[in-house]
């Protein structure tokens, strides 16, 4: 690779803490109070992207291993919310039905 394209190459310190606006732009999400959540434990970007991964079934490329840590808690936070959503809709489906 030459010079001019390693100044192209952008480094992502994947062990770097997030901001509000790092979680909202990967969640792809406005709520704050679940942004808040996941904010109070001072997730890196890897920690987040492992959550995601899992949160969307892809799991698998991560090799199997488990989530811990933050990972975990995070998915948790994902996963809570994505359960509400989805008892939200059945709820107003079958009300419609």
């Amino acid at each position: 690779m030459g010079d001019k394209q390693k100044k192209e190459v952008e480094e992502v310190d994947v062990h770097r803490t997030l901001s509000a606006q790092d979680v909202r732009l990967m969640l792809g999400e406005n709520n704050a109070a679940k942004i808040a959540e996941i904010l109070v434990l001072q997730p890196t970007l890897m920690e987040l992207e492992e959550a995601i991964m899992w949160s969307r079934g892809d799991g698998y490329l991560l090799g199997r291993r488990p989530l811990t840590g933050n990972a975990a808690k995070i998915f948790e936070i994902i996963k809570a919310d994505r359960e509400e959503d989805e008892d939200r809709t059945l709820s107003s489906t079958a009300t419609n039905s």
